[in-house]
């Protein structure tokens, strides 16, 4: 899963969220594989067309490698934090 925070100056986080396997296919470098993970996605691949991919790639494994579910009753009681 391909996920993209947009920021108020036109920037954008990306981040991807899959397993070990199902990343393995994507090789090369930290941002060909990132591109490549993009194109995939016919609508991401539309509206980053123009980006300007200037940031440093990385790569972090193992996060939160045990949740179970990305909803629940935690993420309400996190939104009511805010």
């Amino acid at each position: 899963m391909v996920l993209v925070i947009p920021f108020s100056d036109g920037r954008c986080s990306i981040g991807v969220v899959g397993g070990l396997e199902a990343l393995a296919c994507y090789q090369g470098p930290n941002i060909d594989r990132l591109r490549a993970l993009v194109a995939a996605d016919a609508s991401l691949d539309c509206l980053l067309a123009q980006a300007r991919w200037d940031t440093p790639v990385r790569q972090l494994v193992g996060y939160a490698c045990n949740v179970s579910s990305l909803w629940g009753p935690w993420l309400r009681a996190a939104r009511q934090c805010r």
